[in-house]
């Protein structure tokens, strides 16, 4: 039988990770494998917000893909039908778009003071705490980058925060390789809502495959600790410039 997991449990494994006191998390949480969090989401939050206190920040990305152009996503419709579909997709809102990821921690994540998300379409980010307001000007190209939504990367007290998670889906991963100019570009079209209005934008994005994703960890500090036999990992960045 598994260890029942508690706040204080919590709290434990993140000061034995190197987090503390004013330290920017970027949350990567998916407590699915484990059924023995008390509280679940709202247990790991409260645990988090306590340990980084109020000099901290925590940012959860929002991804939305619901807000791409269907062609983008690789469906398939009859002929007839891609003009109607364009025409009643719904754009980006800030406020009332929904995530389609990490959506049980945004929920909780919400209920916080001082909570606001940045303005890419698909690639936009949750921050809760004590954030530059610099770091929510997402650029539309290369959306996940250190020059602007992770610019916060450069201190040394930011971490990844990966809980329930594979260390290839790290959110540095796609930013490092725009660093270093690796992995292959490709072009999105997205829908953003504007006043009443809803408006195409176009964006350039990088992607990995699976073993540059590997060879680009390389350039990151890993640490690694187990809750209840399963691997919790803190990636920080080295100097990649």
């Amino acid at each position: 039988m598994s260890k029942l997991i508690l706040k204080s449990d919590f709290i434990d494994l993140f000061k034995s990770l190197g987090i503390g006191n004013g330290s920017l998390i970027c949350l990567q949480a998916n407590l699915s494998k484990w059924n023995s969090v008390i509280g679940g989401y709202q247990c790991l939050l409260d645990a988090l917000f306590e340990v980084i206190g109020k000099e901290g920040c925590v940012m959860i990305p929002s991804f939305s893909y619901s807000t791409l152009d269907p062609a983008c996503m690789n469906l398939y419709y009859d002929y007839e039908d891609w003009k109607t579909i364009r025409e009643e997709c719904y754009g980006y809102d800030s406020i009332k778009t929904c995530s389609d990821v990490y959506s049980r921690s945004i929920e909780h994540a919400l209920k916080e003071n001082k909570v606001m998300r940045s303005n890419h379409p698909v690639y936009s980010f949750y921050f809760i705490g004590n954030y530059n307001s610099d770091w929510l000007k997402q650029s539309m190209n290369y959306p996940i980058s250190f020059s602007h939504i992770l610019k916060g990367f450069v201190q040394k007290k930011a971490f990844n925060l990966m809980i329930g998670e594979n260390l290839e889906n790290s959110i540095l991963i796609p930013a490092i390789a725009k660093t270093l100019n690796k992995g292959s570009t490709y072009i999105e079209k997205a829908y953003v809502q504007s006043n009443k209005k809803k408006v195409i934008k176009t964006y350039l994005n990088t992607m990995c495959d699976e073993q540059t994703k590997k060879e680009l960890l390389d350039y990151c500090y890993c640490k690694t600790e187990k809750l209840n036999g399963q691997n919790v990992y803190c990636v920080s960045i080295e100097d990649i410039e």
